[in-house]
């Protein structure tokens, strides 16, 4: 493991802390105003610099076991044997398995225990020894205070009633790194708040590191995967195929209807309580097909009010998540991610054909400290991603901002033991990611002159009107990849300011783009208002939007017609 703490990403940059006073004088030009030099310093300022997250984490190796303290079998599949690992569990130290080779599946019909009197413990299985419960049984319990590393193993058709099917801990305290394994068909029975983890339940664990494991078609009430509480959660080059959160109502506070269904694939129920540290990290992850019956269609991520806890989410594809819709039910939040009360980051991601009957098809964040969105792709998402946040898209980018960071797809590697797909020709990685295949653009419809002048004098005046009545108007600047907020707004420019105290710049009408007039018309929407709705649809249908256009030309009700006759025929 390689973590690689670097410094947050500062999205609000105080220019005039770093040139000096004489800069703003300009003395040899007095006809060019400091703005223009603001202006070009700030974009030097953020010419190359890739978007990180506050902390990045590598995924683990497998531990050396290259001198084990016991080996399990002696050369054959037949001579390795349940009864010779649980005696090795009760003693710990490093197990291996002398299978000859050859693979070896051993099917667990009463489960196995890590005592507490247990020093730590490695279990390898070097991709040959799969553990199967056998559609009736949970594989393996580890006690309190205990730490436990698995690695290059199967764990398949596990099943308990409440909590942990694959793997659980009796009782608080302890670690546990779970690396380079499988979970298939992993399931609990029961519904109920706080239960769950079709694979994977832990609580109270100082770290649980999961790092380049696949888990497909596993159950749980919450957390068809996995399910936490009080835990630092490390989450590394890992994929979720076909999780679900099959319970309902939501949790506990739901009262009696409150029976789960909360966090398709992962629940994270806090990171504070007993963690080294009050972090949430998902890096290199693909999150695809999972679902809930209430809310976090892929991931909840919950994190406890007052404990300044962070939540990273980084190079990782969140594809067709969803949450069930229910009659009388309201809190069907979160198509792939819910987060609350901690500083979220997301850097790097994908989000992808998420719904939720609620609110956020993509993400849902409540009570959060702060958030950054950089360099994400949001598209096909109902409802639509509506922040903002430094080079974000609300359509497909070329290619999937993770697949170009790390030149390949998200997710877990196949190990040695991995069963492979047949071959296909192949393709250019970028070419073979989220199915169905990337349409071709349609067509760009082009404005007017004269339309793009009234709407955009529309847009200035609207602006000057909401700043009258103290109400200050916080997009993002495009132009400058930053957030701001406007202070002031004349004929011929604005006043804006760096979000989070940062310098105040003087930014002409004319030097806003396009994407621009459309991010201050989004920021300027009342809700009953036909001609905010207006605004917003002719801007998105400038650059591009006409899948969120559409929503806003519905509200525009009998402004829409303006809207679609400011634009001329489709070109080619």
């Amino acid at each position: 493991m390689a973590t690689h703490p670097s410094a947050p990403p500062r999205p609000f940059v105080n220019l005039r802390r770093f040139i000096p006073h004489s800069a703003f004088r300009i003395p040899h030009f007095p006809r060019l105003r400091a703005s223009a030099v603001l202006w070009t310093l700030a974009l030097a300022v953020h010419a190359g610099e890739p978007a990180k997250p506050p902390e990045i984490i590598e995924r683990f190796a497998p531990v050396d076991t290259s001198k084990p303290d016991h080996v399990i079998g002696s050369g054959s599949p037949q001579s390795v044997t349940l009864e010779a690992l649980q005696a090795a569990l009760n003693k710990g130290g490093v197990i291996v398995f002398n299978t000859g080779g050859q693979p070896v599946t051993l099917t667990v019909t009463k489960t196995l225990n890590m005592s507490q009197r247990a020093k730590p413990t490695v279990i390898d299985g070097h991709h040959l020894v799969t553990l199967d419960g056998g559609g009736a049984t949970r594989i393996l319990e580890k006690e309190w205070k205990t730490e436990l590393t698995v690695q290059r193993l199967r764990f398949q058709h596990a099943r308990t009633e409440k909590e942990g099917a694959a793997i659980w801990n009796t009782n608080w305290d302890g670690r546990m790194s779970v690396i380079d394994c499988q979970f298939e068909d992993c399931k609990t029975t029961s519904k109920g708040p706080d239960i769950g983890g079709g694979a994977i339940r832990v609580t109270g664990q100082k770290n649980l590191i999961v790092s380049n494991c696949r888990f497909t078609g596993c159950e749980g009430s919450n957390g068809g995967a996995i399910c936490t509480i009080g835990c630092q959660m490390t989450l590394v080059g890992c994929s979720f195929f076909n999780c679900r959160a099959f319970g309902s109502g939501g949790g506990a506070d739901a009262g009696p209807n409150g029976q789960g269904g909360i966090g398709g694939a992962v629940y994270i129920d806090g990171v504070d309580q007993n963690a080294d540290k009050k972090l949430l990290y998902v890096g290199d992850c693909h999150f695809k097909d999972n679902s809930a019956g209430a809310h976090a269609g892929a991931i909840f991520g919950y994190t406890r009010p007052n404990q300044d806890s962070v939540s990273v989410y980084y190079n990782t594809i969140f594809e067709n998540s969803s949450v069930d819709k229910v009659e009388g039910y309201r809190g069907t939040h979160g198509g792939a991610i819910y987060s609350m009360y901690c500083h979220l980051h997301v850097v790097n991601c994908t989000f992808a054909n998420n719904k939720s009957p609620s609110i956020g098809g993509a993400i849902f964040g409540a009570k959060l400290i702060d958030e950054h969105y950089a360099n994400c792709e949001f598209y096909g998402n109902a409802p639509e991603f509506r922040g903002t946040g430094e080079n974000v898209s609300l359509s497909r980018m070329a290619a999937p901002p993770a697949v170009a960071a790390l030149g390949r797809l998200p997710g877990a590697l196949d190990g040695p033991g991995t069963p492979k797909k047949t071959a296909a020709a192949a393709k250019p990685v970028a070419e073979t990611l989220l199915a169905p295949e990337r349409p071709a653009p349609p067509p760009k419809r082009e404005a007017s002159a004269e339309a793009l002048a009234k709407f955009t004098a529309e847009l200035r005046a609207r602006a000057q009107a909401a700043l009258a009545k103290s109400v200050r108007p916080r997009f993002t600047l495009a132009s400058l990849k930053q957030d701001v907020e406007m202070l002031k707004a004349g004929d011929e420019q604005a006043l804006i300011q760096m979000r989070g105290g940062g310098g105040k710049l003087d930014v002409e009408w004319k030097r806003f783009t396009h994407e621009d007039w459309r991010n201050l018309a989004l920021a300027l929407v009342d809700e009953d208002s036909p001609e905010d709705h207006a605004r917003a649809a002719f801007f998105l249908l400038l650059t591009d939007k006409p899948d969120l256009a559409r929503d806003h030309l519905d509200k525009a009700r009998d402004k829409a017609a303006a809207v679609e006759a400011a634009f001329s025929a489709a070109t080619p």
